[in-house]
C-alpha cells in the first residue's frame, strides 16, 4: 500500500499519545489529526473518512456523523467513550470500539498509591513544611495505617480487579464490590464479596474507588444520597470518570467530615473551571486525568487502536465493541 491516495482516510482528535502505534498505523491509512474538535472543524477536516479516533473532550454528535456519510467505525483510544454520541451511532449503524483492561496496572497503581497518601496526610505535610510551617509538633499530621482495611469497589471490571489483587496483596484489606454485572465466578477469583447496593459498600468501606464507564445510567452514579452512607474517616478515589461522582456533592461530603479525603483524577468538564473548589481542599489530590498515562500503557493503548482500525477496515470485528449490534458496519465497505 504505497500509494498515500489509495489509503483510506482516518481521522483522530487528537495525535496519540505515543509516535510508535500512529507510525504504525500510518503504514496503512492517511491518517490525519483534527486541528480542532468543534462541529464546523471536523465536518470540514474528515470529508471522506472512513473512521474516526478519539477521546475526551472532544464531543462527537449526531450533526457531525450526518454530514460526514462516509464515516463508518469509530475508535476509542482508552475504555471511555463518552466523547462521541453512541445512540446516534446505533442509529446509523456506525460500531464504536473501546479498549478496556488494556492497561489496568497504572490505574490501580495510582488507587493504591493515592488511598496511601490521603491515610499517611502527605499532602498536607508537603505543603505545611513548604509553606514554611513549624516542625512541631508533628503529630498535626498523624496519619492511619492502610493495612487491613476495607476496600470498597463500585465497579469490578478489568481495573477494578486489579486494584482488589493489588489490595489484597500489598495491604492484606478486606475488598467488597458493587457491579451487579460481574460474574460470582469473577468475585470468587478476585477474593471480592458482593455487596448488593453502592450503599453497602460505602456504609463498610475505609476506602472506596470508582471504576465504571461513562453511560447514561451510570452518570451521577455517586450522590448525596450514596455519600450519606459514608464510613466516618472514610476516603474515595475517582480516578474513573467525572460524571460518575455528583462533584457538588463530593465537596459538601468533604466539608462536612463525611469523607476525610478524596483523590480526584477525572472531572466534568474537562478540563475543569480553575475556581473548582476541590483545589482549595488541603485533604484532596487533584490530578489532570493521568491516572492511566505511563509509558508502557501509552504503546499498549496505541498499538490496540491500530489493531481495532485497521482489523475494522478489512472487515474483522473488533474484540471490544461499546455497541456490538452496530456490527458489521452499516456504512463501511471493507
Amino acid at each position: 500500500m504505497d500509494d498515500l491516495s489509495r489509503r483510506p482516510l482516518v481521522v483522530q482528535c487528537y495525535p496519540m499519545m505515543h509516535p510508535a502505534p500512529e507510525e504504525r498505523l500510518r503504514q496503512h491509512v492517511e491518517l490525519r489529526t483534527l486541528s480542532a474538535t468543534d462541529a464546523d472543524t471536523v465536518i470540514s477536516e474528515a470529508a471522506g473518512a472512513v473512521a474516526i479516533i478519539g477521546r475526551g473532550p472532544a464531543r462527537i454528535g449526531a450533526a457531525v456523523l450526518d454530514a460526514l456519510p462516509s464515516l463508518g467505525f469509530a475508535c476509542a483510544t482508552g475504555s471511555g467513550a463518552d466523547w462521541i454520541d453512541l445512540a446516534a451511532c446505533r442509529e446509523r449503524g456506525i460500531p464504536v470500539a473501546h479498549n478496556p483492561g488494556v492497561a489496568p496496572g497504572p490505574v490501580a497503581e495510582y488507587v493504591l498509591a493515592t488511598m496511601v497518601a490521603l491515610y499517611k496526610r502527605l499532602p498536607e505535610a508537603d505543603a505545611h513544611l513548604r509553606g514554611g510551617g513549624a516542625w512541631e509538633p508533628r503529630d498535626a499530621f498523624r496519619g492511619r495505617e492502610v493495612s487491613g482495611r476495607v476496600l470498597g469497589l463500585v465497579g469490578l471490571g478489568a481495573i477494578g480487579s486489579d486494584v482488589a489483587r493489588r489490595a489484597r496483596a500489598a495491604f492484606d484489606m478486606t475488598v467488597l464490590a458493587f457491579d451487579p454485572g460481574a460474574t460470582d465466578e469473577r468475585f470468587e477469583t478476585h477474593g471480592v464479596t458482593r455487596a448488593l447496593s453502592i450503599a453497602e459498600v460505602f456504609a463498610a468501606a475505609d476506602i472506596v474507588s470508582i471504576h465504571v464507564p461513562l453511560l447514561p445510567e451510570t452518570r451521577g452514579l455517586v450522590g448525596a444520597a450514596e455519600l450519606q452512607h459514608c464510613k466516618p474517616g472514610a476516603v474515595l478515589v475517582n480516578a474513573s470518570r467525572g460524571g460518575v461522582v455528583d462533584e457538588a456533592a463530593l465537596v459538601e461530603a468533604l466539608r462536612s467530615g463525611r469523607l476525610s479525603g478524596a483523590a480526584v483524577d477525572v472531572f466534568d468538564p474537562e478540563p475543569p473551571r480553575s475556581d473548582n473548589p476541590l483545589f482549595a481542599m488541603p485533604n484532596v489530590i487533584v490530578t489532570p486525568h493521568t491516572a492511566g498515562i505511563t509509558e508502557e500503557s501509552l504503546i499498549k493503548l496505541g498499538d490496540a487502536v491500530a489493531n481495532n482500525v485497521i482489523g475494522a477496515l478489512r472487515g474483522e470485528r473488533p474484540p471490544h465493541l461499546v455497541n456490538p449490534e452496530s456490527w458489521p458496519p452499516a456504512r463501511l465497505a471493507v
